[in-house]
């Protein structure tokens, strides 16, 4: 099904099937870092030394696995987990009686609001404070040690193919966003771009080839449909927090109107609800984790996206509820999505991506 996909696509953008390269991976979505690095990474730089200068981008097709599993410990960084275990489980089960106090209290004050009952309350978040406090940099160490954010999406770990020894926790910085050019480390081998066609069948990934080359023919016809949540951004405030992705949701907005764009924005809590999206061309909203709301008829060529952590878990998988999944099968021919906890920096700017 890949192949017949790869030939799929290679016909419709008349591109040479010598492009295509083939490996022998997991059918699952998941692929361990092992195996990452001596069935994929190896073979590919290896199939493409002799091309190297001339490779821009890279496309990963249906079949290809979606995500890279964490980096294991060390014998050295096992032993500085056994360690920590003891002293992390103490600290935890303070914090969490500290944090059922502070709870108890908030619902006796909501029931009957005394002095004494205030000062407890006081007295009981200080203590959750000061657990928080020690615990957090045995959390940091443990994470260290663990590397227990060092999933990446496999396209993510391909835009990094002809690099070595990068740090596989968190982030790396990407040298293609706009913001970063001219502030990146020069000296270094150069990124590839990378993209996807993948979906739960071979015949959606189909149309979506047909979808893209139809609408690139005629242009992408209909509605912006925006779902901001009406969080109030402050003058200083970071541009990464809550705050600073709704008000990109509310720039977005503006900007698509002033280029003449029909633009329907909810600057409410609440979410589009299902079926009330009618001839959407575009949309970006959040926050609904993990449960799609079948909220956008789609045109032809739609370009849609949820900011929300888990969005691209599985593209596969039977009645999951994650957005890109079902945007896809909905009839959207575009999105993007994480397949880890990204933090809401992994996300781009609405205002900036459209």
């Amino acid at each position: 099904a890949s192949e017949d996909i790869a030939k799929h696509y290679c016909k419709q953008r008349q591109v040479p099937t010598s492009n295509i390269l083939s490996f022998s991976l997991p059918k699952k979505e998941d692929i361990s870092r092992h195996d990452y690095n001596t069935r994929l990474l190896a073979p590919l730089r290896n199939a493409l030394k002799e091309k190297k200068a001339n490779v821009k981008c890279l496309l990963t097709i249906y079949g290809v696995p979606l995500r890279v599993g964490n980096q294991l410990p060390t014998k050295e960084e096992r032993a500085k987990l056994d360690q920590l275990a003891g002293v992390r489980k103490k600290l935890r089960a303070e914090r969490s009686l500290h944090r059922v106090e502070v709870t108890r209290l908030q619902k006796l004050i909501k029931i009957e609001s005394t002095e004494k009952l205030k000062a407890d309350l006081t007295e009981a978040k200080a203590k959750l404070t000061a657990a928080s406090n020690k615990l957090r940099p045995i959390e940091t160490q443990w994470k260290r040690y663990s590397h227990s954010e060092s999933r990446a999406s496999v396209d993510s770990e391909l835009s990094l193919l002809w690099r070595d020894g990068y740090t596989l926790d968190r982030w790396q910085t990407n040298e293609f966003y706009w913001r970063n050019q001219g502030r990146v480390k020069t000296g270094k081998e150069p990124m590839v771009m990378v993209a996807r066609l993948d979906c739960s069948s071979p015949k959606l990934v189909k149309r979506l080839i047909d979808d893209a080359l139809a609408t690139e023919k005629k242009g992408l016809q209909g509605k912006v449909y925006v779902d901001a949540r009406g969080i109030k951004h402050r003058k200083g405030a970071s541009p990464y927090g809550y705050s600073g992705y709704d008000e990109s949701l509310r720039a977005m907005a503006k900007l698509l109107k002033e280029k003449k764009h029909t633009v329907i924005l909810d600057n409410k809590n609440s979410l589009f609800k299902p079926q009330s999206c009618a001839d959407c061309a575009l949309y970006c909203g959040w926050y609904s984790h993990a449960k799609f709301i079948d909220c956008c008829q789609f045109a032809r060529g739609a370009v849609a996206y949820h900011i929300a952590s888990s969005e691209a878990v599985s593209l596969r998988r039977p009645g999951a509820r994650y957005w890109c999944k079902n945007l896809l099968e909905k009839g959207a021919a575009v999105t993007f999505g994480p397949v880890a906890e990204p933090y809401t920096v992994g996300f781009p700017k609405p205002d900036e991506f459209f």
